[in-house]
């Protein structure tokens, strides 16, 4: 359903494919995940498990944490770009955890 031009996202699956590892680079950063989709099609990432949840109750990664994720990188509205990370930190479903890529760096 539709509302202010924003579609809420119902089933986020986990993507397919290649995957790589990656390293938090930055002080704490927020798992985020699909919230809704715009009318151009593009994701809206929000905090896990939501924007005003308490800091305590967020899926957060410290810097020097390796994360596994898949290759594709999802461009979010704003300009944003994400990569999911591998199912073992999906917690709740239907969301798929995604990070920033520009807090992480490849390794090897």
């Amino acid at each position: 359903m539709a509302k202010n031009g924003l579609t809420l996202i119902k089933d986020d699956p986990e993507p397919t494919g290649k995957k790589t590892f990656i390293v938090v680079t930055r002080m704490k950063i927020n798992a985020r995940c699909k919230r809704w989709v715009n009318a151009q099609g593009k994701a809206i990432m929000a905090v896990y498990p939501k924007d005003n949840a308490p800091v305590s109750s967020r899926v957060q990664f410290k810097p020097g944490t390796t994360l596994e994720v898949y290759q594709e990188i999802v461009t979010a509205d704003g300009g944003g770009q994400y990569r999911a990370i591998k199912g073992s930190y999906i917690l709740h479903k239907p969301y798929t955890l995604y990070v920033n890529v520009s807090n992480v760096k490849k390794t090897g």
